[in-house]
């Protein structure tokens, strides 16, 4: 198990937190294992449980809101599970984490499953990876404040980067 260790960079935001490597590839495999049971959890949501219930009472407009709703508790469920394995593997600040790949990741379900489903699967596999490793090596400044802002111009970026 990685320990949390302080760095040489006293100078810089209080000091930041080591990672290792090997710290790195498990959160990279946590995230992608995120992504993997998401999009599954997410997808038999939808099939099985919404879209039978809302797509059957009204033809239109039913089920986009069926989609919505699997994704919702997906995410939820996510940042759970998310939440859990970070703290299981010793992650620095891991509420904070968890909240910014939510965020930052909302809409991607909604957006993926209108995909095949390998492509689907694909890119929450790699988003939710990538996710837990950008943002577990955002937040390692051991003062509060500019972790904070850090993490808020990174979401506001994720979030505003699709738009263009």
């Amino acid at each position: 198990m990685a320990m949390i260790g302080t760095s040489k960079t006293h100078h810089l935001f209080g000091g930041l937190i080591d990672m290792s490597g090997r710290h790195v590839v498990r959160v990279a495999l946590l995230g992608a294992m995120i992504g993997l049971i998401g999009f599954a959890l997410t997808l038999f949501m939808k099939d099985v449980i919404f879209q039978p219930i809302i797509c059957e009472e009204t033809v239109s407009g039913g089920c986009v809101s069926a989609r919505d709703t699997a994704v919702m508790i997906g995410m939820i469920f996510m940042a759970l599970v998310g939440l859990l394995g970070l703290v299981r593997l010793s992650v620095y600040r891991p509420l904070l984490i968890v909240i910014a790949v939510v965020v930052s990741f909302w809409s991607v379900g909604s957006l993926t499953l209108q995909l095949s489903w390998y492509e689907a699967l694909a890119w929450w596999v790699l988003l939710y990876a990538f996710g837990y490793v950008f943002f577990s090596w955002l937040v390692r400044p051991r003062a509060f404040l500019p972790t904070v802002i850090l993490v808020i111009a990174a979401v506001t970026l994720i979030r505003w980067l699709p738009t263009l």
